[in-house]
């Protein structure tokens, strides 16, 4: 689908990208072509999976989790997959990327508290079995983080 992507389909990425709320009728004055070509692009889309799903981005320093830091960790061999899956069900992780360097695995992290962070880390992430060591980067201030 990738090198199938027109114009038309970007503006509408674009588009939905800044507000995904958008009315299709807005989308196409927008673009100059009707509302039904935003139907049928974005049902396109959504079938081919461009568009994954419609979703709300939240300010979670608003929500009382002001923290953020990211996590390299380092796992023993061949375990990466069952490691994943266990960072993926801890609720102060919002993001599981599987790397390959010096470490395995990077994590997004958010808290309310360095208590509340470190007791993250600490009871539950390094505690999952095959977790060999990790390295941790707090995140002082975000210029850019698109969704």
């Amino acid at each position: 689908m990738r090198e199938g992507l027109d114009d038309v389909d970007r503006k509408i990425l674009t588009l939905l990208q800044a507000d995904a709320r958008m009315p299709f009728v807005k989308i196409a004055e927008q673009i100059g072509v009707s509302d039904a070509t935003i139907h049928l692009r974005v049902r396109n889309l959504e079938q081919h999976g461009v568009i994954r799903k419609f979703t709300v981005v939240l300010d979670d320093a608003k929500l009382g989790k002001p923290l953020t830091a990211y996590v390299l960790i380092r796992v023993n061999p061949g375990t990466i997959d069952t490691v994943c899956a266990q960072l993926s069900r801890i609720d102060a992780v919002s993001e599981v990327h599987e790397v390959h360097e010096q470490y395995d695995v990077l994590v997004k992290v958010r808290g309310e508290s360095l208590p509340e962070f470190r007791d993250t880390l600490t009871q539950q992430i390094r505690t999952i079995p095959h977790v060999r060591g990790s390295e941790t980067y707090p995140v002082y201030k975000t210029w850019k983080e698109d969704h």
